[in-house]
């Protein structure tokens, strides 16, 4: 399908891949000029958008997942046309068609499935090849090109070498997905890389986009706007950024330059992308308990990854600047937040084998509505816990100051598997039903409207079991006020590539100088062990795991002593 054009030269327009990929270098200034005012009307973009790219001859397409569209303007700026695209999240074009990621994979404009892939983030074209970053890594049409954590972001350099960013990182993969160089960056939220090789960065509430070199020095900044979060070119390395300002996007010109599009005199033609091969009919029916429409790509990891289903209304996943909505399905580390008090989502874990799995299956599932929360699994039990968010954050010493500020929080919950809901005062172990749980000032509030549910009470220590249509109150007791830095262990004289720290279920601050520490936060926990997991992967590939474990509100606590020697 031919694309709206600002001109009538696209046919003899470079073949370069311009999604926020192939940008230039220009000098730090408050941008020119603005389009994209602030709105939903035509020609206007609302607060949510996500990506730019822009075509050979100039034209820009600006994706907005939340209004399910892709607003076009010519280079300049002036609106052109508006296209309906359910989920449109991530951008991509070869200068000949526009390619589009939205919650089930890639897309042409006109509809044309590319690749069917749940959780798309980031969308690059480079030498004919579809990359995509999704929550494990960087993939090309359906293979692992490079695994890595928590990517939003991708780019790929004249070189061919790849660079993908996550909110912390920059990553410089070689064109087979080798691990080449990374260096930190702070609040990333977009990346390209210009023609003559230095790399841009949207960097959020930073309000600027910066100009690095390969390896990671900054060399100039952009700046005039407010939340910057992507970054584009044209072909001659006029930048286009997108911020939560009003007019949403900014032209940063080259001075001098003149504009697309750009001809080359000997254009490569693009090779036709890798399409999905229609899937083979199976046989044999699918065992007990796994999941419908999951796909060897899609089906939740123990411990690693659980499977989302939006059953309806709006659902978020993530906090602060990592926050989305999740639409459709799509695989997220068994560690993520979500919000569902306008929405209700499904979701699914992988079981233990021996009796669990005999027991539930493969796989279970439980259904969630109507609050905020947690989720976490370990890589060696079936059980699920989800914690209520707010209940294992104390903002006082004592529990007169915690109750009082700490928000309540609640969830219905809708499960038959291993499940427990977690409040600051007690937890609900499930036993095949329908139950809801709060958090209020006065304890943790349970009650079952299905079957039932096995509480116990963090105060008294005691377990009991409620059954429809009773309820329970956890009473609020001893709330923890420690918060120390502990440090990780690695062998001497190996590289340390990714770290994840989780205590409970929440993940914790790093800190990456001359060791790596992480930040212990146990505020507002009531009394109990607390487990700490570490997770650390050495750039020789290695991993390493291990735990810490603290018990709250003990008696050096409650006496104002130091926390055990690390």
């Amino acid at each position: 399908m031919p694309l709206p054009t600002a001109r009538a030269v696209l046919a003899t327009a470079t073949t370069l891949s311009l999604l926020a990929v192939l940008t230039a270098s220009v000098p730090a200034a408050a941008p020119t000029r603005g389009f994209g005012p602030a709105g939903s009307g035509s020609g206007e973009l609302g607060p949510h958008v996500s990506a730019v790219a822009v075509a050979a001859d100039g034209t820009v397409y600006v994706a907005d997942p939340k209004e399910g569209e892709i607003e076009v303007f010519a280079h300049g700026g002036t609106p052109l046309a508006r296209h309906e695209v359910p989920g449109a999240r991530a951008l991509a074009t070869d200068g000949n068609r526009l390619l589009v990621a939205d919650g089930a994979g890639v897309l042409e404009l006109d509809g044309n499935r590319l690749v069917s892939a749940l959780g798309v983030q980031a969308l690059a074209l480079s030498d004919g090849r579809i990359l995509t970053a999704r929550a494990s890594g960087v993939y090309t049409g359906d293979d692992l090109l490079a695994p890595l954590p928590e990517v939003n972001g991708i780019a790929v350099a004249p070189d061919g070498d790849i660079f993908v960013s996550s909110s912390t990182r920059v990553h410089r993969l070689g064109g087979d997905g080798e691990l080449v160089d990374d260096w930190p960056a702070p609040d990333v939220r977009g990346i390209a890389v210009t023609p003559d090789g230095d790399v841009l960065l949207a960097q959020g509430t930073r309000h600027e986009v910066g100009v690095y070199s390969i390896s990671g020095e900054k060399l100039d900044v952009l700046e005039g706007m407010n939340v910057v979060g992507a970054v584009a070119a044209d072909c001659r390395g006029n930048v286009y950024a997108l911020d939560h300002s009003d007019p949403r996007g900014h032209i940063f010109p080259v001075e001098g330059a003149e504009p697309p599009p750009c001809v080359t005199p000997t254009p490569t033609p693009t090779p036709e992308p890798i399409r999905e091969p229609s899937p083979t009919p199976q046989p044999t029916p699918a065992p007990e308990g796994a999941v419908l429409g999951a796909t060897r790509e899609d089906e939740p990891i123990l411990g690693q990854t659980q499977r989302a289903v939006v059953l309806r209304g709006e659902v978020y996943a993530g906090k602060g600047r990592a926050r989305r909505r999740v639409t459709g399905r799509t695989l997220l580390p068994v560690s993520t937040s979500f919000d569902t008090a306008d929405g209700a989502v499904r979701l699914e874990y992988e079981t233990t084998t021996g009796a669990d799995r005999t027991r539930y299956g493969r796989y279970m599932s439980g259904e969630f509505s109507g609050g905020e929360f947690t989720t976490h699994q370990g890589d060696g039990d079936s059980l699920v816990e989800i914690h209520l968010e707010g209940s294992g954050v104390g903002a006082g010493t004592g529990l007169a100051q915690a109750a009082a500020k700490a928000k309540p929080k609640s969830v219905w919950s809708t499960a038959k598997g291993k499940f427990r809901t977690n409040g600051r005062h007690g937890a609900a172990t499930v036993r095949g039903t329908r139950w809801y749980t709060e958090d209020r000032s006065d304890g943790t509030y349970f009650r079952v409207s299905e079957g039932s549910i096995s509480v116990k009470d963090f105060r008294t220590g005691r377990t009991r079991v409620l059954t429809a249509p009773e309820s329970y109150l956890a009473r609020a007791g001893c709330v923890s006020r420690r918060l120390f830095w502990i440090r990780l262990s690695v062998p001497v004289g190996t590289r340390v590539d990714a770290v994840a720290v989780s205590v409970g279920a929440r993940r914790a601050r790093l800190r990456r100088d001359s060791r790596v520490r992480a930040l212990v936060d146990l505020r507002g926990m009531s009394k109990g062990p607390v487990t700490v997991r570490i997770r650390v992967r050495l750039a020789d590939g290695r991993s390493l795991t291990g735990t810490r474990r603290y018990t709250t509100c003990s008696a050096a606590e409650r006496a104002g002593g130091a926390p055990p020697p690390l």
